[in-house]
């Protein structure tokens, strides 16, 4: 991030007791180099292995997940052959990608999970 203020007076006009948002919003122009982050929706595959239960619970556990809501995209996974638990931060999306990979190969399960950029 960066901050571009064009007052060269700025400093000294603030010790003189103006409030940093009085002398923002007079005198210096603004421009921070933020973006927002690119998001990434984290997608469980069907397979024809790992349990209804097993999908809910990792869904519960990893994505915080009601049980209606676990129930809905097992549903859509079963049917559609995937579907999306959410959409986070790259670094989110991986780091649920992996408990999911650790919990079904802890449970012995072939359960599939990737992320994909939107």
């Amino acid at each position: 991030m960066y901050l571009l203020v064009k007052s060269p007076s700025y400093t000294k006009e603030l010790i003189k007791g103006q409030s940093v948002s009085e002398k923002v919003s007079a005198e210096a122009e603004i421009s921070l180099g933020v973006s927002a982050p690119k998001r990434y929706q984290v997608i469980l595959h069907n397979d024809h292995y790992s349990t209804w239960e097993f999908v809910i619970m990792v869904l519960e556990a990893v994505f915080h997940k009601s049980r209606g809501e676990a129930e809905n995209i097992t549903s859509h996974v079963h049917h559609k052959g995937f579907g999306v638990c959410g959409v986070f931060a790259y670094e989110i999306a991986e780091m649920k990608v992996l408990q999911v990979q650790a919990m079904a190969k802890q449970n012995k399960y072939p359960l599939r999970c990737t992320m994909q950029e939107i």
